[in-house]
Parts: structure tokens; C-alpha cells; sequence
């Protein structure tokens, strides 16, 4: 039992939860301080960095920079999102030094964890109504995995959920036959 207490120890240690940006950004980070705050005190932030979850709406690039419309999903103390969204949107601006964000993989409803300095405001629209966006300057952008959806089986009594209702995953033969 002494020779098992070390190892259980470390098993219950490395299962703690990692942070999923930078530990200098967490520490410095404003966390949850919405886009209606920043929209409306942006000489308070100005300059400051900001920790901000959401979702992306749209993504844009151009020769200079790539930006990201995103709805605003506060985030706990190592990034990670909350479950319902907040008030408001925001812009996140990636230099194309930095490389380019495609469309197709920062796509619509795909969730993101951003750390960045709070540049300013920026006026835009939302349908047809005009609308003041906060502006990240993202230092880094954590992407989300799109979520996994499987079907549900009903076989009396029980409900499987998934591929692993089969004893044989992935294959097309069963233990029964």
C-alpha cells in the first residue's frame, strides 16, 4: 500500500485541469469583462490585455490582417467557456505576420478562447442596425473541437448512445453471427 500511494498521487495530479492559454496571459488577463463594458469605457481597458470566450460568427481575411466576429462566452479562470453566451460581440484581429485564420476552420459556431490587447472600438453593423465593436488584438487564439452528435438506439430496455453499443467498434461484424 506505501508503494501504491505515490503513484495514486501522481495519477491525481496530472488529472488536474490544464489551462488552455498562456499562464502569463491568465494572470494578467482581464477575464469577462464584456464587449457592452468595453464598448462603453474603452479608455479604462485601452492597451490592457483581455481574456474573452465566444463564438465565431464570421471570419474575414485581407491582405493585412484576419478578423473574427465572435458572440461573447464568458470563461472561468483557465480559459475555459462558460455555458451560456454573454451580451454582446466583439472583433478579434490576427496579423497576417502571424500567419492566415481560414474561413473554413474558424467557421460559423465554432468556439473559441481568445487573449489579446484591447486596441479600441470599431463601428460596424449587425443586420442593419449599427453597432459599436469592441477590437482584440489576439496575442492567442485557442479553437475549440466541434462537438461529436450520435444517434440514439433504442433496444428494450436500454437507450445506447454512439459507436460503442457495438462489442466490435468500427467493424461490420457482430458477436452474434
Amino acid at each position: 500500500m506505501k508503494k501504491a500511494a505515490p503513484i495514486i498521487i501522481a495519477l491525481l495530479l496530472c488529472s488536474c485541469v490544464s489551462p488552455v492559454i498562456r499562464q502569463e496571459y491568465l494572470k494578467t488577463g482581464a477575464r469577462n469583462v464584456g464587449p457592452d463594458i468595453l464598448a462603453s469605457h474603452p479608455a479604462d481597458y485601452k492597451g490592457k490585455t483581455i481574456i474573452l470566450g465566444g463564438i465565431i460568427i464570421n471570419t474575414t481575411v485581407t491582405d493585412k490582417e484576419s478578423t473574427i466576429e465572435a458572440l461573447f462566452v464568458p470563461v472561468d479562470q483557465n480559459g475555459y467557456l462558460e455555458n451560456t453566451a454573454g451580451p454582446g460581440r466583439y472583433l478579434v484581429v490576427w496579423p497576417r505576420a502571424n500567419g492566415i485564420l481560414d474561413p473554413l476552420i474558424y467557421r460559423r459556431n465554432r468556439r473559441i478562447t481568445v487573449a489579446g490587447t484591447f486596441v479600441g472600438t470599431s463601428e460596424g453593423k449587425i443586420g442593419k442596425a449599427s453597432y459599436t465593436f469592441p477590437v482584440i488584438d489576439a496575442l492567442q487564439i485557442f479553437l475549440w473541437e466541434t462537438p461529436r452528435y450520435y444517434p440514439a438506439y433504442y433496444y428494450p430496455p436500454y437507450y445506447y448512445y454512439g459507436p460503442y453499443w457495438y462489442p466490435y467498434w468500427g467493424s461490420r461484424y457482430y458477436w452474434w453471427y
